[in-house]
């Protein structure tokens, strides 16, 4: 009786890495849509446009390395962008804890509203 054991690859949509990589699609699109409405880009809209694009790609791209049949040369090489991209998207994530002067647009650090 002759067996045939075949890896059973997982559906995309199944994994962890498709929520995550949907979940940086749809920062990207709000992102898009926010930079849309207010009529320019900036870096406080920048930031969370490139950290969700970067990981996206980086979680697209490490199902591809995981449960692809492609060459090894291909998967290594996606691998490398992939944690390229999860680099980026690390990195990124710091930016808005960094303090920074041109983010206010006057010398003082509160802005005081008054209501009559």
């Amino acid at each position: 009786m002759a067996s045939n054991a075949t890896a059973v690859k997982p559906q995309y949509f199944e994994t962890i890495w498709a929520v995550f990589s949907t979940i940086g699609l749809n920062n990207v699109l709000v992102g898009l849509m926010i930079a849309g409405i207010r009529g320019r880009f900036s870096a406080v809209i920048l930031v969370p446009i490139v950290t969700s694009a970067a990981c996206a790609i980086s979680n697209g791209l490490y199902y591809y390395v995981s449960f692809s049949d492609a060459p090894a040369v291909n998967r290594a090489v996606a691998y490398a962008f992939s944690d390229f991209a999860w680099l980026v998207s690390e990195t990124f994530l710091g930016l808005p804890s960094v303090p920074r002067r041109s983010m206010s647009p006057s010398p003082f650090p509160a802005c005081y509203v008054t209501c009559d």
